[in-house]
């Protein structure tokens, strides 16, 4: 058994790599070891992964902090219209 082309598999797009065949869904770093030659990675652990997920939420909280200063400042500036067409509305 085997392929006779360039990529696995068979089929119409069987002339294309994978990542570029319809409905081709990247699975994450190691799915495909087998095609590439090396060994899947290593499992993360779980100090590791709590230590990267407290890192994204920290990112997370400073975007959305922005995102608040931003929303606060356009508050500030409709309000700011606002007392403008009101004391135009009273002249």
């Amino acid at each position: 058994m085997g392929w006779w082309g360039p990529y696995p598999g068979r089929g119409p797009w069987r002339h294309l790599p994978p990542w570029e065949r319809p409905g081709w869904v990247f699975r994450g770093r190691g799915w495909c070891w087998w095609y590439w030659g090396y060994r899947p990675y290593q499992p993360v652990t779980e100090a590791e992964a709590l230590r990267s997920y407290k890192e994204w939420l920290e990112r997370y909280i400073k975007g959305v902090e922005g995102e608040v200063a931003a929303v606060k400042e356009e508050i500030k500036r409709v309000e700011d219209r606002l007392k403008e067409l009101e004391k135009a509305g009273k002249s």
